[in-house]
């Protein structure tokens, strides 16, 4: 079965993002990388898979899926630090966190 991970070869990159196997059937959530006519492409791919006799058969699949955005709340520089001291962001944990 697929591993998650990358693989290279001299004109693509594949990223396996994520492998889901429930019995005969198997989910795969990639990404691919190459180039065509001189310009650097990207495709993502939700792909289904059934097993079939002990060989895995590619079924269907969603291109460029919509993944769902994470919510980060970001603090401010002159936002008070989120760690409680009291200090502005900047002059506490601001040197070592993410700022907006």
């Amino acid at each position: 079965m697929i591993s998650t991970g990358q693989r290279r070869s001299a004109s693509r990159r594949l990223e396996i993002r994520r492998v889901e196997v429930t019995g005969d059937e198997a989910k795969v959530e990639f990404v691919i990388r190459f180039r065509r006519n001189q310009q650097d492409m990207i495709q993502a791919e939700l792909a289904s898979f059934r097993r079939d006799n002990g060989l895995w058969l590619y079924v269907s699949g969603d291109f460029n899926p919509q993944i769902t955005q994470r919510n980060v709340n970001k603090v401010g520089r002159n936002d008070p630090c989120p760690c409680g001291s009291g200090k502005k962001a900047k002059k506490c944990c601001g040197t070592t966190t993410e700022l907006a």
